[in-house]
């Protein structure tokens, strides 16, 4: 079954549930598809491989695993290079990440302060990483829509803690997964772009197979993520997701 097929057939069964076709959606209804389907699986496990690049310099590796469970858990594993293989980071929500040094035996908790940093050299930062739902950070209007796509501009919830002013989605009608995420700053500048291609669907749940994030704050330097692997539902214990966890083999 093609990726195209696979989402059409998913849209018709959310559409029984989401809305009478009569009935326009607004932006927080919208968001909240977004949300349903970014964790309608109890839980998954991915790999992925990332390669930065920045001008001027050559472009460097990374192969990860990512395991999320619920709406805020998720750990990675660092897997490649060698220099960094057995690290650690454990996310509880997007004010609690913690990070396992292997060659020094310890964890520390990730500050405030260095959240907005680049994750490990990549165009990510630690608050991408940690933010698995958008509702609860930021309030969606509807800016515009076609037979495909809405557009939905998110603004920082008072008091949310949210790490951009705003966060412009572009979403898919039939799956309702964001395709594009342009993040702005409070200058209503767009200082780094997500874009996200090659669906892929199993049973009611669909995920991108290719990630490419890029700041523009840093001289445009671009991260492509490609998922090697996939898996969801494994039944992977709460204990998994715990400090004392990722201290362990």
């Amino acid at each position: 079954m093609s990726k195209h097929l696979a989402c059409t057939l998913l849209a018709a069964a959310l559409s029984l549930s989401a809305a009478s076709p009569a009935l326009a959606l607004d932006g927080e209804e919208i968001m909240a598809l977004m949300d349903k389907s970014l964790t309608r699986a109890t839980d998954q496990y991915f790999i992925y491989e990332f390669v930065t690049e920045e001008k001027g310099k050559e472009p460097r590796q990374l192969k990860i695993e990512v395991t999320i469970k619920g709406e805020k858990w998720r750990r990675v594993e660092f897997l490649a290079p060698g220099d960094i293989k057995g690290m650690r980071t454990l996310i509880l929500d997007t004010d609690t990440i913690w990070t396992y040094m292997p060659a020094y035996r310890k964890v520390r908790r990730v500050a405030s302060h260095a959240k907005a940093q680049g994750f490990m050299g990549t165009a990510l930062s630690h608050d991408e990483m940690a933010t698995v739902t958008y509702s609860p950070l930021y309030k969606g209007v509807l800016v515009s829509e076609d037979d495909k796509n809405w557009t939905v501009l998110g603004t920082r919830r008072e008091g949310s803690g949210a790490p951009y002013a705003q966060v412009r989605f572009v979403i898919r009608k039939d799956c309702h997964q964001p395709t594009e995420l342009y993040y702005i700053n409070n200058k209503g500048e767009t200082v780094k772009s997500d874009i996200r291609t090659s669906f892929k669907c199993k049973q009611d749940v669909c995920n991108p197979r290719v990630m490419v994030v890029t700041d523009h704050t840093r001289n445009d330097l671009k991260t492509t993520m490609v998922q090697r692997a996939w898996k969801m539902n494994t039944g992977v214990s709460d204990r998994f997701f715990t400090v004392r966890a990722i201290q362990r083999r």
